[in-house]
């Protein structure tokens, strides 16, 4: 079970945004 929170979004959003988002 994985709960993300907006924080934890926000933050990693950063990161993940470049591996991720950049999938999509």
């Amino acid at each position: 079970m994985k709960i993300v929170k907006v924080q934890d979004i926000i933050g990693t959003e950063r990161e993940v945004s470049d591996k991720q988002w950049t999938s999509r």
